[in-house]
């Protein structure tokens, strides 16, 4: 029987192929992938992707692998294409996402990912970010620009509560983040910005069980919230392939400070420390064991109730694998994620992953850190690019409290 399901786990596998496909498309998220072999590819093996079992069943079809291409001083690459997607807070998601990318003079690949969704939940989202590598890679620019009509459920502060108990939350939500920093060593980049959050139309709606527990704050009467800072920030990273990283290091360390005559409801600082590890186990094997740490901290102050930390709403929204975003706030938040990535196929096309991660945050009336939050789970890896190293990335988490769910996503999560 040809089920919803089924189709769209056709349509998920498909719509890359597309991308590839296209002619004059480039794909940046990696600076070095569109001009050397990645770590993932070994000297003296037969790596096998979709594209060069594309070519062999339609031979007449023609294929460009992407990553073959160079990208020239000011030439702009460009794609934009339909496709679905699926995760835990949206269920099903119509999108249109493209991408430009572009090199200057001695720099790294520019890239600026647009997409516009509209999900199951009747959620509307549109989320560009952009990376911007200006000559001799002296000074990096990025930015998380956001609009969302965001339906979603909350389930209150600290690790004790349910998902019998929640509250569906409306809002609409604009996000400016803009950084700009310089190179000051290598691999290293010291620099600043703006983060602004904006949410208006803050609007409560039905509960399921009892009421969720939010000590000092009135959900039932807040219609709007502001969070705007400035930012300070330190960044190491020298992964040469920022969407299947080899052996490497991450680390980003950024501290923001809220201030009312910035417009924000309130003064308050927070501290975001991210930091992974990537290292090929045995040493000898192109499998990869990834550690990441993530951890957001409230420094004093008082922040707007949707503006905490929370399950979920890091950069990417990948943080808390078996768990729905949002499903734990509180002031501090610390989590840790360990996944062993292997080859299930020697020629790549197949490979696997098993993860595990644990959160903890803080509690509502004691103030100190909930017990530890579990969860894990395994998925599967299919190459679709042997050279830039993407793969379409199929996942199964489970969490506490009968929390599971699929996961969807075109390269790893992190």
């Amino acid at each position: 029987m040809f089920t919803l399901k089924k189709l769209f786990s056709l349509l998920a596998v498909c719509w890359p192929l597309a991308l590839y496909a296209v002619p004059t498309t480039a794909r940046a998220q990696n600076p070095d992938s569109l001009t050397a072999p990645q770590p993932d590819s070994l000297p003296g093996t037969n790596q096998r992707d979709v594209l060069d079992y594309v070519h062999q069943i339609f031979p007449r079809i023609h294929v460009t692998n992407e990553a073959e291409r160079q990208m020239p001083v000011g030439r702009v690459f460009a794609w934009i294409l339909p496709s679905v997607s699926y995760e835990p807070q949206t269920r099903l998601a119509a999108n249109i996402g493209g991408n430009v990318a572009f090199r200057t003079t001695g720099a790294n690949v520019s890239s600026v990912y647009p997409i516009l969704a509209y999900t199951q939940n009747k959620q509307l989202i549109f989320h560009t970010t952009a990376n911007v590598w200006l000559p001799g890679n002296r000074y990096n620019l990025t930015t998380d620009t956001r609009y969302l009509h965001y339906p979603q459920l909350t389930y209150g502060l600290g690790g004790s509560t349910t998902t019998q108990n929640a509250l569906l939350l409306s809002y609409d939500y604009i996000r400016l983040y803009q950084s700009l920093s310089r190179n000051v060593a290598p691999h290293l980049y010291v620099g600043g910005g703006y983060d602004l959050d904006y949410r208006w139309n803050i609007r409560p709606g039905t509960t399921t069980g009892d009421a969720i527990s939010t000590p000092g704050y009135d959900l039932t009467s807040t219609t709007r919230t502001v969070s705007s800072g400035l930012t300070m920030n330190i960044l190491y990273d020298n992964r040469t392939n920022l969407i299947n990283p080899g052996a490497s290091f991450f680390a980003n360390v950024k501290l923001r400070g809220n201030f009312r005559f910035l417009g924000s409801d309130s003064n308050y600082p927070s501290l975001l420390i991210d930091v992974r590890k990537y290292v090929n186990w045995p040493a000898s094997s192109p499998n990869i064991l990834a550690i990441w740490s993530f951890n957001t901290l409230t420094l004093g102050g008082t922040p707007p109730y949707l503006d905490l930390p929370s399950t979920g709403w890091d950069a990417n929204s990948n943080m808390g694998r078996g768990y729905i975003q949002s499903r734990f706030r509180g002031r501090n938040l610390l989590y840790v994620e360990t996944e062993y990535r292997f080859r299930i196929l020697h020629s790549g096309l197949l490979g696997g992953v098993v993860f595990g991660n644990v959160q903890s945050v803080s509690q509502p009336l004691k103030g100190g850190l909930s017990g530890l939050l579990p969860a894990g789970g395994g998925g599967l890896r299919l190459k679709l690019n042997k050279l830039s190293g993407v793969n379409l990335a199929v996942d199964y988490g489970v969490g506490a409290d009968g929390s599971r769910s699929v996961y969807f996503n075109i390269g790893e999560l992190f």
